[in-house]
């Protein structure tokens, strides 16, 4: 241990070195090194301890100083009265050595001088004044010095704090209810989107701060403090922003195994498998209602609630919370309550954080322990921003605290605390370097990694108001009046002045203000805070002394304002500027392009004619050449063309820098994105009056017209939607139409196909249609409907070939694509069109890979869901239809999907959708413009093949049962057709409902397959269904495949049910976020029940009575309901289904009959009709 390191301690040293006359003081120093002087005690003037000896167990020592008289007591205070300064100081528990020189000055001398102002004893046989023994202790009451130069002035009966009659800053040390009893600020709106991209780096800023040896530390604390900050930011950003979800024990944040050993073995299937697997180890989080934890005196979770059981009942632990939330980045987060929505929100807000330095921290005390917590750095506009945002979003329930309601921003600084404690606590497991391990051995330092100290030791006691001391500049921010630095410029000359406001009244001068001042704890209290202003900006004590402002050149202003200002701002000083002065440049490069005219008025890359780098500044334009001249010969705040410049070096340096990478031309995707965006690689971009008129012109559909054999009439907007597909061909784009469901994507494409069939262009290539197997059948029903010129193949089936006539469009499913891609490229495409476009979501699959190794001229791609839900799924489907456009995946990554999802970049964000605006249309069933052009209710009937087991099963109860049929007649008769409508019903649902077989598979049938693909589509929209069905088994497998396939729970309601349950279950669905899927049994369900929040019916059954699904459709259709509500009736392709729905539909009388007695008309049929009726036809 070294001592006398503080200047103050060094004196009182060498103050008793000169005392010392036999020289036994340095023997001392060896028994205070080693542990031998211990039990000391202070009181007074007096210190004594023990001592281990040679020959007995310890000596007893004592040491007493001379105490100061009234007299010189008087003098000192009035030293300290006299000077603003000093008593600042004091104020902050600091000892400047000025005092000390002025004492001197006046006769007052703070340190022993002769043996007289000592007195020491030691019950050892050495009569020294100064025995070994004593000379211990001395150095022990040094090391106490070190902590706390008062003691100097304590030893002689002067306490000066006490003297001056306040309790200080530094000592008021927060408890952990202090850390909770923040109120929110009346919430008002904000506009705008939260945007973690705008938290500045503060490293320097907050490091600047603090003192580099802090007497708690022997060493360069600031250095280390600061070397583990940047370490764990570099940690975050390799571990958090890089993870991908692995095999349990692959990755550290991976804490519980995986439920199932069965491994996908492909590693296509590895996304979906780990969804699946973190849904069912975490136990079902998506139909969790809640989370939110309880916080202990400890400031450690006591508890997480989810509502449900979890693995968190028996792990309330940090390391858990991270993995989970870690976990949970890779997982379409719209699936999962509003709670722990908002609390992976704070998890990405954390991360943030500490990649940017942006955390302070916080020491409290609780329970007679000392912590640190690492809270957001408030005092920063940004940040303060983003946290009153993350008010207004804060459900009112995430934390408790001895079961006390919080107020939002104490929860929100207490989570934030808390994700960044967890990361510390695998950060020191996995991440920290040897060296810095080294440092946790200290007590101090393990205090910032949030382990908690007690400080009990006598060579620690006092650490806290040291440590608390050292970190008072943060808590600046939090006062009852506002600190002001006010600059005025004059002619080149700059003053600075520091003024104060108390409760948003007029600003004063600091000085004026405390001469007037009656408020004496008032007016200390600001004396303490002009201490640390000094410590920042030690010239400010000129100001305060003499009562007079600062004035600067523009060079001494230069280095004031680049290196001082900062750091004003970051202890929550506001910074007053005049006029000149508040509008300050940077230099920024330019890009001017200019075009040639185009008669077509399409834009064309080959009409670009001019390409012009310049840098510029203001008002001010400079050639590249010019600029490097300025940048060599100004640095820091300089004044260019009557306008303040800041020439910053390492900007500068980054600038030119760049400039030398600068490219003569860009390559067509380049400045396609760069003229839609009006950037470049953050350089502004400015076009000609040529250009400008063919970007208008991309946005502009001009209406095509409908082609003459489209039966359908097309809405406002599909008629946009196919315009606009028109126009992207024509231009050589490709598009993503990703309406909502339910607004005719299928319509717009085939409208627009027969377009160019009418222009002669499928007359040598085709159309090849992509979709998933279930939706094939439906595709070639809405041709047949819709467009009847045109003609279509379903190239599918264990026998599949191409057929040698020519088909205008090609169906064919995505599996087939994979296996049978090298035929489809034997073939030429003029479009290329994929359905349900999520399905090459996953860009490394081999079907990803197949389906963008088809060649085409254009390519098309549709889908209902939201595919901005993940942006590495966009990159992927926006690959197929530009290849190249967005650039590489690892390219995409790095440039939008970390700044959009991980960083809420707001100005990529938008960067974004200019550049990809023009080719994806996505209009929804709640825009105004849509609304208004939509029926309240939307029946689209979905046609279903048939699996083989289905084809097999329905021939072979056809056969069976029509035997029966023949040989009958009358009431028996009846009821044997009847009993097969029946059966072949439930073969058509599902062939496991017919022969009662407890084993279900989805591809078993094809209804059900259907079912899938559209329930994936609403639950990707956030949407609810309800889900209607005639029999209560069908609803029980039902429920069980899609709990099975999507971890959802499905409620179902029947006619068992108490009505207890049923009304349970109708609250639960209607106001619970996470239950979306309702099963229905026609039967139980079809009146009285009120289900608005459903804006999706899906009748997998039929009744074949309008009347009895118009009630069940009712259930969401009725008052209260603010959506459009999408009906889906199931039909299977080929069947007596079809044929009984086109019948009803052909024959106005049928459907009136059928409204009374359902499919009882059927029984009435003779022998060949019925045959007729039941037939397969092959579709």
């Amino acid at each position: 241990m070294e001592y006398g390191v503080s200047n103050w301690g060094n004196k009182w040293l060498n103050a008793l070195n000169g005392v010392d006359l036999t020289n036994r003081l340095p023997r001392g120093k060896s028994y205070a090194n080693t542990g031998k002087v211990y039990d000391i005690k202070i009181e007074n003037n007096s210190v004594t301890s023990k001592v281990k000896g040679r020959y007995y167990d310890h000596y007893d020592t004592r040491i007493r100083f001379d105490t100061f008289n009234d007299s010189q007591k008087e003098i000192i205070l009035d030293t300290i009265r006299e000077s603003p300064s000093i008593l600042s100081a004091l104020l902050n528990h600091q000892l400047p050595l000025e005092l000390h020189e002025i004492l001197l000055e006046k006769g007052v001398n703070p340190f022993p001088t002769s043996v007289d102002d000592i007195t020491c004893h030691c019950s050892c046989p050495d009569y020294a004044y100064i025995c070994k023994h004593v000379a211990g202790l001395l150095y022990m009451v040094t090391h106490e010095v070190d902590k706390d130069p008062f003691l100097v002035f304590k030893l002689q009966d002067c306490d000066l704090l006490d003297l001056l009659d306040y309790d200080t800053t530094s000592d008021n040390i927060k408890s952990i209810d202090d850390l909770f009893s923040n109120e929110d600020n009346q919430s008002t709106p904000i506009n705008g989107d939260i945007d973690f991209s705008l938290i500045p780096d503060l490293s320097i800023n907050i490091f600047s701060l603090l003192n580099q040896k802090p007497l708690f530390y022997e060493k360069d604390f600031r250095a280390i403090l600061e070397n583990f900050v940047k370490a764990r930011s570099r940690y975050a950003k390799k571990a958090v922003d890089n993870y991908h979800r692995e095999f349990y024990g692959h990755s550290i944040f991976n804490i519980i195994e995986e439920p199932s050993n069965k491994r996908p073995k492909n590693e296509e299937d590895y996304p979906e498998w780990f969804e699946e697997q973190f849904i069912e180890k975490w136990d079902k989080p998506n139909q969790w209602e809640s989370f939110n934890l309880e916080v202990n005196d400890d400031y450690n979770i006591e508890s997480i609630y989810t509502s449900h059981e979890s693995p968190f009942d028996d792990n309330p632990t940090l390391e858990y919370l991270f993995s989970f939330f870690i976990e949970l980045s890779e997982s379409p987060i719209h699936k999962y309550n509003n709670d722990i929505a908002f609390f992976n929100l704070l998890f990405q807000f954390s991360v943030e954080l500490i990649k940017k330095h942006a955390l302070i921290p916080e020491f409290f005390t609780s329970n007679d322990r000392y912590y640190i917590r690492w809270i957001p750095a408030v005092f920063d506009k940004n940040i303060k921003d983003i946290i009153d945002r993350l008010v207004l979003l804060c459900p009112d329930f995430l934390v408790y605290y001895h079961d006390g309601k919080l107020s939002k921003t104490d929860q929100i600084l207490c989570i934030v605390s808390l994700f960044v404690k967890a990361f510390d606590e695998y950060y020191s497991r996995w991440g920290m370097t040897q060296k810095l391990k080294k440092q946790c051995q200290y007590n101090t330092f393990s205090l910032f990694l949030g382990q908690p100290q007690y400080f009990d030791k006598f060579s620690e006691q006092g650490y806290e108001k040291l440590i608390n001391q050292w970190l008072s500049k943060f808590v600046l921010t939090f006062r009852d009046y506002e600190l002001f630095i006010v600059i005025d410029e004059q002619y080149d000359s700059y003053t600075v002045e520091v003024k104060v406001s108390i409760d948003e009244g007029r600003m004063q001068n600091i000085n004026e203000f405390m001469d007037d001042c009656k408020d004496n704890y008032l007016k200390l209290q600001l004396l303490s805070d002009t201490y640390i202003i000094h410590e920042i900006f030690p010239q400010i004590n000129q100001s305060i002394d003499l009562n007079e402002n600062l004035e600067f050149n523009l060079d001494e202003f230069s280095e004031f304002f680049m290196n001082t200002l900062p750091l004003f701002e970051v202890i929550g000083i506001t910074i007053i500027l005049p006029k000149g002065l508040q509008k300050i440049f940077r230099p920024r490069l330019k890009l001017d392009i200019a075009g040639s005219k185009n008669e077509k008025g399409y834009l064309s890359f080959s009409d670009i004619i001019k390409f012009d780098w310049k840098v510029h500044i203001g008002d001010d334009s400079y050639e590249i050449s010019e600029f490097k001249k300025l940048a060599e010969k100004s640095r820091g705040l300089v004044k260019l063309n009557n306008q303040y410049v800041i020439l910053d070096e390492s900007e500068t340096k980054k600038l030119i820098k760049d400039i030398e990478k600068l490219p003569e031309k860009l390559n067509r995707h380049e400045l396609m994105k760069t003229l839609l965006s009006g950037e470049y690689k953050d350089a502004e971009v400015e076009i000609d009056e040529n250009l400008s008129n063919m970007l208008d012109n991309i946005g502009k559909y001009e209406k095509c017209e409908i082609p003459d054999s489209i039966t359908a009439n097309l809405r406002d907007y599909q008629k946009t939607g196919y315009s606009w597909l028109v126009q992207n061909i024509n231009t050589g784009f490709g598009s993503i139409l990703a309406d909502d469901m339910g607004l005719g994507k299928t319509l717009q494409t085939l409208t627009a196909i027969q377009h160019f069939k009418d222009e002669g262009l499928l007359e040598k290539e085709k159309v090849l249609v992509v979709a998933p197997t279930s939706l094939l059948t439906n595709w070639q029903e809405e041709i047949r409907k819709f467009t009847p010129d045109l003609t279509s193949y379903i190239f599918h089936g264990t026998k599949r070939k191409f057929p040698k006539k020519d088909y205008d469009i090609y169906l064919t499913s995505y599996g087939v694509i994979r296996k049978d891609v090298d035929k489809f490229n034997k073939k030429k495409w003029f479009i290329n069109i994929i359905d349900e476009a999520q399905n090459i979501k996953n860009p490394d699959t081999k079907q990803t890979k197949a389906v963008k190794k088809v060649k085409a001229k254009h390519k098309i791609a549709l889908s209902g869901t939201p595919v901005e839900n993940r942006l590495s799924e966009y990159w992927s489907i926006f690959d197929f239809i530009n290849k190249g456009y967005l650039t590489t995946l690892k390219q995409f990554r790095q440039n939008y999907i970390v700044p959009i999802e991980k960083e809420k970049n707001q100005d990529t964000l938008e960067n974004f959708k200019q550049i990809t605006q023009p080719f994806i249309l996505r209009r929804l069933k709640s825009d105004r413009n849509i609304i208004k052009d939509l029926p309240d209710k939307i029946t689209n009937d979905i046609y279903c093949d048939l699996s083989r087991k289905q084809v097999s099963l329905y021939k072979e109860i056809l056969d069976t049962s029509m035997d029966e049929v023949d040989a009958n007649e009358g009431i028996k008769r009846k009821g044997l057709v009847l009993k097969l409508i029946n059966s072949l019903k439930q073969v058509c649902n599902h062939p496991s409902q017919f022969t009662k077989s407890k084993k279900y598979i989805i591809e078993d049938s094809g209804k059900m397959q259907t079912l899938m693909d559209i329930l994936e589509n609403i639950l990707e929209s956030n949407e609810k269904v309800l889900i209607f069905t005639q029999y209560v088994q069908m609803g029980n497998i039902m429920k069980k495949l899609i709990e099975d396939k999507f971890k959802e729970e499905v409620l179902f309601l029947h006619g068992s049910l108490s009505r207890k349950k049923r009304d349970r279950m109708v609250r639960k669905f209607q106001q619970n976020t996470q239950s979306k899927i309702f099963i229905i049994s026609l039967k139980a369900g079809g009146t009285g029940l009120n289900l608005t929040a459903a804006s999706n019916v899906i009748h997998y059954d039929l009744w074949w009575n309008p009347a009895v699904e118009n009630q069940a459709t009712d259930r969401a259709y009725r008052i209260g309901q603010k959506d459009n509500v999408m009906v889906y009736r199931f039909i299977t392709k080929g069947t007596f289904e079809e044929k009984i729905n086109d019948m009803i539909h052909d024959k106005e009388e049928l459907a009136q009959l059928t409204v009374g007695s359902g499919e009882q008309f059927i029984t009435e049929m003779n022998d060949n009709q019925l045959r007729e009726m039941f037939n397969l036809r092959r579709t």
